[in-house]
This record gives C-alpha cells, sequence and structure tokens, in this order.
C-alpha cells in the first residue's frame, strides 16, 4: 500500500514538473516570435541602442526581502522609433523576511521561503518623451524565466514583469533611472507568476527605490 501510495506521489510529482516546463516553453517560444516578427519589420530609422545597470530592493509574498541588481541590453526596433526590444537579467539576494510573526498568534500563516531569486526575461517598451530628450517615462512588459533557490528551495517558474521608470538626462549619452515619481511611491517594477508552490497559489513582488544608470549607443 505505501508502495503504491509513493509511486502515485512520484507520478504526481512528474506532471507538476511537466506541466512547469510546459507553461516555460510556451513563454519563450512567445519571446522567440516577438522577435522574430520585430526583426522582419522594414525600417530605415538609424536604430538608438541602450545599455543599463540597476539596484534597489525587492519585496515579495514569499516573505523574502533583499538586495536587487538588474542589467539590461535594449534597441529601437523598426516599427517606430519609441519602440524598444530588450533583454534583461535580474537576481535579488535574500537578506530578511519584510514581516515578522508573532508565533503564538499566526500559527496558521503560510511557510516562508526565503530565497535568492535570477530572472531572465525580453521586454518589449515604449518610451514617452515629456521634455525633449531630458526627461522620459519608460513603459515596458516583460516574459521571462524566474529560478528562486536557497538552501531546500529549487524553485523554476515563468514570469512576467510591468515596469515604469523615469529617465532623466545627465549628459549628453547618460541618464539616471529611477522610480516614475521619483519619491512616491517608490516602485517603478512588478512581478508575477502563476507557479503553485507548497501552500502558495501564485507569485507576485515589487521593487523598492530603483536608482540606476542608462548609457545611450
Amino acid at each position: 500500500m505505501n508502495g503504491e501510495a509513493l509511486t502515485v506521489s512520484k507520478l504526481d510529482n512528474y506532471l507538476q514538473i511537466f506541466r512547469h516546463v510546459k507553461q516555460i516553453l510556451i513563454v519563450i517560444i512567445a519571446i522567440l516570435s516577438l522577435t522574430f516578427i520585430v526583426k522582419g519589420q522594414n525600417d530605415t530609422i538609424q536604430k538608438i541602442r541602450f545599455i543599463n545597470v540597476q539596484t534597489g530592493f525587492i519585496g515579495d509574498n514569499y516573505n523574502s526581502a533583499g538586495i536587487r541588481f538588474k542589467t539590461e541590453y535594449s534597441k529601437q526596433i523598426k516599427i517606430k522609433r519609441n519602440w524598444y526590444l530588450g533583454t534583461l537579467f535580474e537576481m535579488k539576494l535574500h537578506q530578511f523576511e519584510h514581516t515578522q510573526y508573532d508565533i503564538d498568534e499566526f500559527s496558521n500563516h503560510k511557510p516562508d521561503i526565503p530565497a535568492n531569486t535570477f530572472i531572465l526575461a525580453e521586454r518589449f517598451a515604449y518610451r514617452f518623451e515629456l521634455w525633449n530628450d531630458r526627461i522620459s517615462w519608460n513603459f515596458g512588459l516583460a516574459a521571462g524565466v524566474s529560478y528562486l533557490h536557497r538552501h531546500e528551495v529549487n524553485l523554476l517558474m515563468p514570469i512576467f514583469l510591468a515596469e515604469i521608470s523615469l529617465n532623466i538626462r545627465l549628459t549628453k549619452r547618460l541618464y539616471i533611472e529611477t522610480a516614475p515619481l521619483i519619491i512616491f511611491p517608490p516602485i517603478s517594477t512588478v512581478y508575477y507568476s502563476f507557479r503553485n508552490y507548497d501552500e502558495y497559489t501564485d507569485y507576485y513582488g515589487i521593487n523598492m527605490f530603483p536608482v540606476g544608470l542608462r548609457y545611450k549607443f
């Protein structure tokens, strides 16, 4: 009887892994399709390229918070002048649990999952100029893969990002990048995944106090 239960449990685990791999493959195929469609467009404009680095903090519903590092390479695409397609890598190094529980009072709360997070995604963005090339907002949507790891936690899942950032030009080619309203709220990106894990039915997070530099080629 125990052997049959163990076999069923293993089968359920394999099926769950298959479903998650299928979801990740769908995201990757959608990203590649978008990339090929964009590359197939014909236009004669001179394309602008950006590379940016950014830091700050990330907190998520797994009760994990930590320092955030992000780098992205983006290129002006051929559909319209202010549309960009970029590849980003982002990571969060777990530092602390952002919510503290009283064990006696909150004995039924979901278990914390303190983990480092690594994200690789493709981002489609629109640059809205507020004042010529001096001040602009960037609106972006991204899809990719996220890997959570720490001790016994090894979790691979599809992830989606929505971002609004403010760019202020410092020199001819250098910009500072921060939250869209600078001070309040100090947030520029939200993260979401529909991946089930443990007692959680999904994953979501926000970044806080983002600040970085963007260089134009």
